[in-house]
């Protein structure tokens, strides 16, 4: 199985790009609050713009247009949610636009389609249609949910929203990718066995749209509870990627850095980290900091000799390379920047926060058994005011973790010493 089949950003993206340019003339796109998340990270505002695509709007935060907006075809891309129904009703009581175009982000109820027929007393609507780009695609291979906090492993969160937002996306991702899986999951976890039993019952409701034509062997769809490996949560990460979501926050491909490196007291600066338009962060993002810290300098290197052959400027064609070049090298310079800064700051906070010596104790207890010089290392740690408070939670974690089955942990200690530590 190819890689491409398996593109979950991709899929996303040609769902996005089928709702833009399938429709002629001036357009409006309204969105809701997940749709916008979604689209936002297949298509930037300038993509979007390019497809006659004269206004994007939230449809909850709609005014009542008029009627200058009539030769305008509104593109309503949102989740089937009683919310948007009730929204999309007002919408079409009063139309502000010539046509409606509306796009759903997964499967439609009948009642929900009869709701709409009943609201469009002035035949606005041309087409109803379902676009299965109803999860976050981060990367390829990479999706999440917005569902916070986690669905948890008791019996009656099968009956929450989180839950049901979960077994929309899981279904969407099939329906998106073409693929019809086999459905395994971890007998000990009671969500992964809900989560199984619910989708399962979902893909059978919805036979019709599982008959792909020249489809391939079924893929294996694996669920995993998260609870089943506390350990690697607690272990400070070293790759590229994960050290800037976990020390810098990195949310929805995006870095918003405060007084950082090349950013003065109060200001704000926000980055994208997007491996399809940045091939630097694509070829980086899973080396360790310390091939980072090489690679960023070889950065800096090619971009001052490059910076050095614009220096002199003697002839008219010198000048004309000058100007065709410049917007890739305005890009570059920005490029070049940008990661310069999440390296400065990067390492500030591993610095700042004694994160080698940390981690050194982490994989230290993770891979050798020697409690008494453990704990003895723990509580020197839990004194130092560098450590954070997370790190030091953490480490008491782990070490309770390392040695649950010892006859004598001394934990004691160990939580009166967190409890001074972080008051």
């Amino acid at each position: 199985m190819s890689d491409r089949t398996m593109d979950i950003q991709r899929a996303v993206t040609t769902y996005a790009q089928q709702m833009l340019t399938s429709i002629d003339g001036i357009k409006a796109l309204l969105l809701d609050d997940e749709t916008a998340g979604i689209i936002g990270l297949v298509s930037s505002q300038t993509e979007i713009t390019k497809h006659d695509v004269y206004l994007v709007e939230r449809l909850k935060a709609r005014e009542k247009g008029d009627e200058s907006q009539r030769h305008i075809k509104a593109i309503v891309y949102v989740r089937p949610t009683a919310e948007n129904t009730i929204l999309l009703r007002k919408e079409l009581a009063s139309p502000s636009f010539g046509e409606y175009y509306i796009y759903f982000s997964n499967t439609i109820r009948r009642t929900l389609l009869e709701d709409l027929a009943d609201a469009d007393v002035h035949s606005k609507v041309v087409e109803v249609k379902e676009y299965f780009a109803d999860v976050y695609s981060l990367m390829p291979h990479l999706f999440h949910l917005k569902v916070n906090p986690c669905v948890g492993a008791s019996r009656s969160m099968s009956q929450s929203s989180q839950f049901e937002r979960v077994i929309d996306g899981l279904f969407a991702v099939l329906l998106a990718l073409k693929k019809q899986p086999v459905i395994r999951f971890d007998e000990s976890s009671p969500l992964c066995r809900n989560i199984a039993e619910r989708l399962s019952v979902r893909i059978d409701q919805e036979r019709n749209l599982f008959n792909f034509q020249g489809s391939s062997q079924a893929p294996l769809l694996l669920l995993l509870d998260r609870k089943e490996d506390p350990v690697t949560p607690l272990l400070n990460q070293w790759t590229y990627e994960a050290m800037t979501h976990e020390l810098l926050t990195l949310k929805n491909n995006r870095v918003v850095l405060t007084e950082s490196t090349g950013v003065g007291t109060g200001d704000v600066r926000e980055v994208v980290l997007d491996q399809r338009i940045d091939d630097f962060y694509r070829r980086n993002m899973f080396l360790n900091f310390g091939e980072l810290g090489d690679n960023v300098k070889h950065l800096v290197d090619s971009f001052q000799v490059q910076h050095r052959s614009t220096d002199r400027l003697d002839t008219i064609d010198d000048m004309m390379k000058f100007v065709e070049n410049y917007p890739e090298f305005k890009k570059t310079s920005h490029n070049v920047s940008k990661h310069v800064t999440l390296l400065s700051e990067l390492s500030k906070v591993v610095d700042r926060n004694r994160l080698l010596d940390v981690s050194e104790l982490e994989q230290d207890i993770a891979c050798r058994e020697s409690a008494v010089e453990h704990k003895a290392q723990v509580l020197n740690f839990l004194k130092s005011y560098k450590v954070t408070k997370e790190d030091k939670l953490k480490l008491v974690l782990l070490y309770s973790l390392r040695y649950e089955r010892a006859g004598d942990m001394h934990l004691g200690a160990l939580i009166q010493g967190l409890y001074e530590a972080v008051g």
